[in-house]
C-alpha cells in the first residue's frame, strides 16, 4: 500500500504491509546517461561486475563510480577501467575504434618479480630509473657473454659425457 497525498499522487513515503517495511517506491523515470557513462556501465555489465567489485578492484568508490555512469563525460580512472573490462582505453574514453582489447596480440609481461599492476604505480621517474638500470644490466650481461670463448653445443655435450 502506497500512501498518497490528498491529491492522491504518490509522495514517495515507503510502502507497508502488514508492519514490513517494503521499500521506498521505485521511480518510473528512466536513467539518463551521458555517452561516456552508457559505454562505462555496458563495458562493466558485459564484464560481469557489479559497480562494488569494479570500484574496489581500480581504486575509486562506488559513488563515484556510479556517478561516473549517469553523468561523466570522462574520468581519469578510464584506463584502469579499461584494462578491468577488457575493453580498449579510447573506446571507453571517446567511442572511437574497436570495442574489445586485444588480448591475443599483447606481448608476454616480460618482468618475474614486478607485476603490471605494481608497475603502473610507479612515476615516470621511477620507470625510467628502472629501465635504465635494466639496459645497463643487459650491456653488463651481452659484454661478459662475449668475452667468453664460444663453444659449439656438440661439443660442450661431448666434454659433458667425457
Amino acid at each position: 500500500m502506497m500512501y498518497r497525498n490528498s491529491a492522491s499522487l504518490p509522495i514517495g513515503l515507503p510502502e507497508v504491509n502488514a508492519g514490513i517495511l517494503l521499500g521506498m517506491a521505485k521511480s518510473t523515470r528512466p536513467i539518463t546517461r551521458t555517452a561516456f557513462g552508457e559505454r562505462l556501465f555496458k563495458a562493466r555489465e558485459d564484464a560481469g561486475l557489479t559497480q562494488t567489485e569494479a570500484a574496489q578492484k581500480v581504486g575509486m568508490g562506488q559513488t563515484t563510480l556510479a556517478e561516473a555512469e549517469r553523468t561523466a563525460t570522462g574520468s581519469s580512472f578510464t584506463a584502469a577501467l579499461a584494462d578491468l573490462y577488457r575493453v580498449r582505453a579510447k573506446w571507453l574514453a571517446t567511442g572511437e575504434g574497436p570495442r574489445d582489447a586485444a588480448v591475443e596480440s599483447a606481448p608476454p609481461w616480460p618482468l618475474e618479480r614486478i607485476t603490471p599492476a605494481e608497475w603502473k604505480l610507479l612515476s615516470p621517474t621511477e620507470r625510467a630509473l628502472m629501465e635504465d638500470a635494466a639496459i645497463l644490466k643487459l650491456r653488463e650481461l651481452r659484454a661478459e657473454v662475449a668475452s667468453r670463448p664460444f663453444v659449439a653445443p656438440e661439443k660442450a655435450h661431448r666434454r659433458a659425457a667425457a
